[in-house]
């Protein structure tokens, strides 16, 4: 198609050194299948796995690991997975890490609890039970899927000054549109294969990107390019490879109105 060929076509150039990549928002529709499309290729295990250590990649560049606590809240899903395994990767790096888990388990869950338990990682399906040790946290909730016996720690968190890394989509967001009046406000954003259009309202103070492992058929196949990853970084900051507004990247988007973005904050 002309968006495959384009994407080809973006990836050759850059690769030459003669244009930099665009960076694409992808759509919720879309993101499902680059995901389908991975997981046919590898596994859902692999992807977790990929992906959990880019989201402590994510940490050590923003938050460096000097005597800090990292609470990672995590839901069901392959993000609820990735920030199971984040929590592993993070402790050989220096972190203390805690993991909060909600009734509705991620993938393979058995067996990364078991993972985690060989570790010493404690896991509890209470926050307040975590809460003192936070220095930061992380969410890896995964957008507006309703997980109900989480509802209370992320309010905690919403209404606290602990800064918060979100994988993906912010937990209450809609992957499409973007916060809803109970969704978090992250500090950090890290996106995971390639931004969704709901991070063009993310107004942070850093927004990462990992996915140098997307296969280039899969890049092609769904009409986006990654930005030029340095040495073996896993992540990259990703702001200045995004469409602004008024580029052909971003004229096909439904822009949705901006005005009610101060108000998904407001307090109970």
């Amino acid at each position: 198609t002309e968006r495959e060929m384009a994407a080809v076509l973006d990836r050759v150039t850059t690769a030459l050194g003669l244009t930099t990549p665009k960076v694409r928002y992808l759509s919720g529709e879309e993101a499902t299948g680059v995901r389908d499309a991975l997981v046919a290729e590898f596994s859902v295990s692999w992807l977790m796995e990929i992906h959990g250590l880019a989201v402590a990649s994510c940490l050590v560049e923003a938050f460096p690991p000097d005597e800090t606590t990292v609470v990672i809240i995590c839901g069901s899903g392959d993000v609820g997975g990735a920030g199971m395994v984040a929590a592993r990767y993070l402790t050989t790096m220096g972190y203390r890490t805690r993991v909060v888990v909600s009734t509705a388990e991620p993938p393979d869950f058995d067996k990364l609890k078991k993972q985690l338990d060989l570790m010493n990682i404690p896991v509890t399906t209470s926050l307040h039970e975590t809460w003192d040790e936070a220095d930061v946290v992380v969410d890896a909730v995964s957008g507006y899927a309703s997980v109900p016996d989480l509802d209370k720690a992320l309010s905690l968190v919403r209404h606290s000054n602990v800064p918060i890394v979100s994988v993906d989509v912010p937990a209450g967001w809609d992957v499409d549109v973007g916060p809803t009046a109970t969704g978090l406000l992250p500090d950090v954003l890290i996106s995971l294969v390639a931004p969704k259009k709901c991070s063009r309202r993310f107004k942070g103070r850093a927004h990462y990107l990992g996915g140098r492992f997307v296969p280039p058929a899969v890049q092609d196949q769904f009409g986006f390019a990654l930005p030029p990853f340095q040495g073996t970084a896993q992540v990259i900051r990703v702001e200045t490879y995004l469409p602004q507004p008024g580029d052909a990247n971003e004229s096909n988007d439904d822009d949705d109105d901006d005005s009610d973005d101060d108000d998904d904050d407001e307090d109970e």
